[in-house]
């Protein structure tokens, strides 16, 4: 069936219905309905996807603000909702152990927050990381305030990063409790090599202060 002014056409193949509403060369309307709990219902106003909504845990809703996503809603563990705001992403919330909370950006500022052993806090301020916290044994703490670092890791690993400006200011790194590196500048300050209690080295600068064996 095609209206007058080619306004609505109807498209029917089996259980399939197809529904154009057309004003002038703009989509303003699209509703299909398709026999297994496939897409249900597609609104879209202009160019821009409106309304759609799926049987089963596929996507259940989804309204888009100009090309913007505005709301994203499915079952099951998939992504439950997505709120933008612009071109930020606002909210995004998922089931299980993927990502809980994304909220998110006022202007530069970035929160991010996710279950399990994943980044559980992410702040900016303008283009700094501020806070970086993960569970596990992996990057515990990053925070920056200007050029400045500080990364605090978990397990043996670097525990601590410091940075004024470009330059490094203080390294610790372990290793199994076998490397300790402490660094000001480019320049090393400190170096402990440990195996078990045999082995211990201290440097000042590049000359080495003390060489013990046992303890």
């Amino acid at each position: 069936m095609v209206g007058a002014g080619n306004e609505v056409l109807v498209v029917r193949a089996g259980n399939e219905v197809v529904l154009v509403v057309r004003a002038g060369n703009e989509v303003v309307v699209v509703v299909v309905v398709r026999a297994g709990n496939e897409v249900v219902v597609v609104v879209r106003a202009g160019n821009e996807v409106v309304l759609v909504v799926r049987a089963g845990n596929e996507v259940v809703l989804v309204v888009r603000a100009g090309n913007e996503v505005v709301l994203v809603v499915r079952a099951g563990n998939e992504v439950v909702l997505v709120v933008r705001a612009g071109n930020e992403v606002v909210l995004v919330v998922r089931a299980g152990n993927e990502v809980v909370v994304v909220v998110v950006r006022a202007g530069n500022e970035v929160v991010v927050v996710r279950a399990e052993n994943e980044v559980l806090l992410v702040v900016r301020a303008g283009n700094e990381v501020v806070l970086v916290v993960r569970a596990g044994n992996e990057v515990v703490l990053v925070v920056r305030a200007g050029n400045e670092v500080l990364v605090v890791w978990a397990e043996n690993e670097v525990l601590v990063v410091v940075r004024a400006g470009n330059e490094v200011v203080v390294v610790v790194m372990w290793t199994e409790n076998e490397v300790l590196v402490v660094r000001a500048g480019n320049e090393v300050v400190l170096v402990v090599v440990r195996a078990g209690n045999e082995v211990l080295v201290v440097r000042t600068g590049n000359e080495v202060v003390v060489v013990r064996a046992g303890n």
